[in-house]
Formats: C-alpha cells, sequence, structure tokens
C-alpha cells in the first residue's frame, strides 16, 4: 500500500476505513507550501516567497476552491508580497489591491466579521490603498 506521496514523500492522508483521503492531503499540502512562503518572507527570501504563492495559487484554486481557508491565506501572502516588495511597481501596487479586494470581501461573507483575521486582511488592503494613492500622487 502506497503511504507517502510520490511528489514529495509526505505521508498520505487516510480516512478511518483507510482509503486515501485527497481532500485532506492538497489541504495539507498547500498548507505546507503556505508555511514555507511565510518562512522564505521572513528570512529575507520575500521574491522566492511571491514566486512560490504565484505558482501554487491557480493549482490551489482548482484544487481546494475558492472558499478554502488555506486558499484565502495564499492569496493574503501573495498580495503582500507584491504590495510590500522594496521594488514593487505600480501594476503590482494595483494587483495587490484588486486581490486584497476580492479576498477581503470573499473572506468576510464565508468567514464573517467576527473572525480574528477578518480584520488584518481589511488592514492589509488599507495599507496597500494608501501606497497605491501615494504611487499615483508621484
Amino acid at each position: 500500500i502506497l503511504t507517502t506521496c510520490a511528489a514529495c514523500a509526505a505521508p498520505l492522508a487516510h480516512n478511518g476505513r483507510g482509503v486515501l483521503d485527497v481532500n485532506a492531503l492538497l489541504q495539507r499540502h498547500f498548507a505546507e507550501a503556505l508555511n514555507l512562503a511565510l518562512v522564505l518572507r521572513k528570512t529575507g527570501n520575500k521574491p522566492e516567497a511571491k514566486e512560490l504563492l504565484r505558482a501554487r495559487i491557480p493549482v490551489a484554486e482548482r484544487s481546494l476552491g475558492r472558499e478554502h481557508y488555506v486558499y484565502f491565506r495564499l492569496c493574503w501572502l501573495y498580495a503582500n508580497s507584491l504590495g510590500d516588495a522594496a521594488d514593487a511597481t505600480f501594476d503590482d501596487l494595483v494587483q495587490a489591491e484588486a486581490l486584497l479586494d476580492d479576498t477581503y470581501t470573499r473572506f468576510r461573507r464565508v468567514m464573517g466579521d467576527g473572525h480574528p483575521e477578518t480584520p488584518r486582511i481589511r488592514e492589509s488592503l488599507l495599507i496597500v490603498r494608501e501606497g497605491l494613492a501615494r504611487a499615483r500622487a508621484s
């Protein structure tokens, strides 16, 4: 019986009946990608984190759906990676603002205003909008 992923050697998730739980495996895979991106950002490797997220988001969207918590977190971190980069272009800021606006709207609808990360996503959106306003003024 196959007990590890052939691609990454991660342990496979099985339900109580010994059947492979693909949803749990996918969720864990993308959560690990999110954690890796967070570590990359914290260790000063923001460009690598941005590229990792850029590559994983479309796959996560297809696999988990646009209203999955891990998908929200991937989008939020990618938007922050675009907006807070030292070499962020005007287009990066526009893309970050659009992604955060969409993520914030859907996150509020799915998770609610009472979720502790809802105001944090909103704050990220406001920060990017301030940067965008400064870029437009200059």
